[in-house]
């Protein structure tokens, strides 16, 4: 029976004790009081009584959603940060199209570096003035990792119009071919082989005292070995890199003594990929942006020596 059915009887029974005068006020209170727990029990769990919340619980569940929404916002702002990024770095379909014999090779590439314009620094990103245009953190590139790298591990950086090769407990020597097809190169080729015969050292003292002479230049059969060269559209270069591995003596030292900025970055060596090798490449065309085009093939790859320290030598880098 419905509502209406409850509704009805009770009218009907107050209409017929009126009429035979069988029904007083308090009678019709009762069976209206009657009337209205059948109301209630006929729509028990139909309806659930809510809680109404505390102002507390409301603010926390506008916090929760506040939150919820920037995660979402800020996800969606970082990938469409680096698809932008991606489309910038990417080089040009054509030079894919032209080069793709040559990039059948698995140990060549076609990458795209930029100038740093010092705009990033540890905390701070600058948007202003040149930085209004720049492509940030493509100005280091690693060979060893093929990717793009800003934390001293790279292998090969532009800046100032310089390309330089000083990277982080890493032994690198860097020189200008001339104008030279990379496909005719090899390790016994003019400035070449200088390099495949170098011998870094692996002792830290050694090192440094190598990575010094190296800056200052060095003049071998007509080429002249350095950190850094003036960079030209059109040229070919060549590389040796050593990234030294850690020896276990070294960690262990840092292990017990504590941590320094330098030490953090000669615990991430073991994050990083390191081996010793030797990479040729062109810079195929300078861009409008102050960019390179550059096309490379490694030409050798072996095991990275391990730089040790003596226990009474302070850790650091062999970067003076």
């Amino acid at each position: 029976m419905t509502n209406k059915g409850f509704l009805g009887t009770g009218v009907l029974i107050l209409l017929a004790s009126a009429a035979f005068g069988q029904i007083n006020i308090d009678d019709q209170q009762a069976i209206e009081r009657r009337r209205q727990e059948r109301d209630l029990e006929s729509n028990r769990g139909t309806f659930k009584t809510v809680k109404k919340p505390s102002e507390e619980d409301a603010r926390r569940e506008f916090d929760n959603e506040r939150r919820r929404r920037r995660s979402a916002a800020a996800r969606d702002a970082m990938r469409e940060a680096e698809k932008n990024l991606a489309a910038q770095r990417a080089p040009a379909p054509a030079d894919a199209v032209l080069y793709k014999e040559f990039l059948k090779d698995s140990k060549t590439g076609l990458i795209r570096l930029f100038p740093d314009l010092g705009c990033e620094s540890k905390n701070l990103i600058r948007v202003d003035g040149d930085c209004a245009g720049a492509v940030l953190s493509s100005w280091g590139y690693s060979f060893r990792r093929r990717d793009y790298v800003v934390e001293d591990f790279w292998d090969l950086r532009l800046k100032d119009g310089e390309l330089i090769a000083d990277g982080f407990m890493s032994q690198e020597l860097l020189t200008e071919l001339g104008d030279v097809p990379l496909e005719n190169l090899s390790v016994e080729s003019p400035g070449v082989a200088f390099l495949a015969e170098y011998s870094p050292s692996g002792s830290f003292t050694d090192a440094r005292r190598q990575y010094e002479e190296i800056a200052r230049g060095v003049e071998a059969g007509g080429f002249r070995y350095s950190k850094s060269v003036k960079v030209a559209a059109g040229m070919t270069y060549a590389l040796r890199f050593t990234a030294f591995r850690n020896d276990d003596s070294t960690l262990i030292r840092i292990f017990y003594k504590g941590v320094t900025d330098v030490e953090k970055s000669i615990c991430a060596i073991d994050e990083d990929r390191r081996f010793d090798a030797i990479v040729v490449f062109r810079v195929i065309r300078r861009e409008d942006d102050g960019g390179l085009s550059i096309l490379w093939k490694e030409l050798t790859r072996r095991r990275a020596p391990k730089v040790i320290f003596e226990r009474s030598e302070k850790l650091a880098d062999i970067r003076p």
